[in-house]
């Protein structure tokens, strides 16, 4: 269970560290949270929190991804199948490439 639901501080730091791993710099969030209403020595320890959990953060987005990339795999292939079992001899059946490509990007990323 997510231990940042309901956790003002805790939601900030999942987001800065998520905001972190993709690419965007520390004085960007810092700005964000002072629209936010965060301002000063907070939003810094803010950033400070996130970068020290950003590995977390990224093992978990990596994660959600590889499911994502696999779940893309399965149903591609599911597709695949359902629709050569289903072509007569010598017809066309559907084979999803797209699908396929969606998987691996998100299982290589």
């Amino acid at each position: 269970m997510d231990d940042s639901i309901g956790n003002p501080f805790a939601e900030h730091v999942r987001s800065a560290a998520i905001d972190l791993s993709a690419g965007k710099s520390e004085a960007e969030i810092i700005q964000d949270l002072g629209k936010k209403g965060i301002y000063g020595a907070y939003a810094t320890y803010i950033v400070q929190q996130a970068r020290e959990g950003k590995p977390e953060i990224n093992r978990q987005i990596s994660s959600s991804r590889r499911t994502y990339g696999c779940g893309m795999i399965i149903l591609g292939a599911l597709i695949l199948g359902i629709s050569y079992a289903l072509a007569a001899p010598g017809r066309v059946y559907l084979i999803p490439t797209g699908l396929f490509v969606v998987g691996v990007i998100n299982i290589l990323r």
